[in-house]
């Protein structure tokens, strides 16, 4: 099996992996392999150990496992901290951020967030700087804070678009929408929904596509459109 190669190719494959199962929703495959990887002990450095958390709690937070998820990243945040990582600490503050945020703490989810971000931008890191800010911006927008979540969703758009982010740039544009769809401009919201699921179908994106067609359900139901809606 992969992860009987117990080197550093064999964890490689396995990280690079990674990124496939999450964008094609091969989830269940993802971590079994994860899994089985973390009950070994040898030839795996710290380093390594925190990187396969940390694609675990990715796979669990993606399967709705919101409690696993969070195991799995703090225990990858407390590796990373004794490494004096601050890439990977950022990572996992932001993880963590996104899991409080779905279970409706959104104290917290800020507060890990903007450390998340502080740390990021700290570090030049462009893309998750954006990516922090996109996640600020969805964290401002439920409790109604809209013109903050505005600003941090435009922010996060203008860097993506400036390195031609596809995903990054349609993570924007839905959120954008739904964030014109709490403020009653549904027009505009559905608009933007349906560019940002062009994109995601270019991609190729399973889970994304998904996301981003739910939400055109409801957009298009507040518009009348009930016929579009429902196919």
């Amino acid at each position: 099996s992969l992860a009987d190669e117990e080197n550093e190719d064999g964890i490689r494959l396995i990280m690079l992996l990674g990124k496939y199962w999450k964008i094609h929703s091969d989830i269940t495959e993802g971590k079994r392999w994860v899994r089985e990887l973390l009950s070994r002990k040898k030839n795996i450095s710290l380093a390594e150990r925190a990187g396969v958390l940390k694609l675990a709690g990715s796979l669990e937070w993606l399967s709705g496992d919101l409690n696993q998820s969070q195991k799995y990243h703090e225990e990858s945040l407390s590796i990373y901290k004794k490494l004096k990582d601050s890439t990977g600490i950022a990572s996992s503050l932001g993880n963590l951020g996104l899991i409080e945020f779905q279970k409706g703490k959104y104290k917290q989810a800020r507060d890990l967030t903007e450390g998340s971000y502080r740390l990021y931008n700290q570090l030049g890191d462009k893309y998750n700087t954006a990516a922090s800010l996109l996640n600020l911006g969805c964290i401002f927008m439920l409790p109604g804070e809209y013109i903050p979540a505005k600003t941090a969703i435009d922010k996060s758009l203008q860097i993506f678009r400036e390195h031609g982010d596809l995903h990054g740039i349609a993570l924007c544009l839905c959120n954008l929408g739904i964030l014109f769809h709490y403020l009653g401009e549904y027009p505009k919201a559905q608009l933007l929904i349906e560019e940002s699921i062009v994109l995601h179908r270019k991609l190729g994106n399973k889970h994304d596509i998904a996301l981003s067609l739910n939400t055109l359900g409801f957009v298009t139901l507040q518009t009348g459109r009930f016929n579009r809606a429902m196919k």
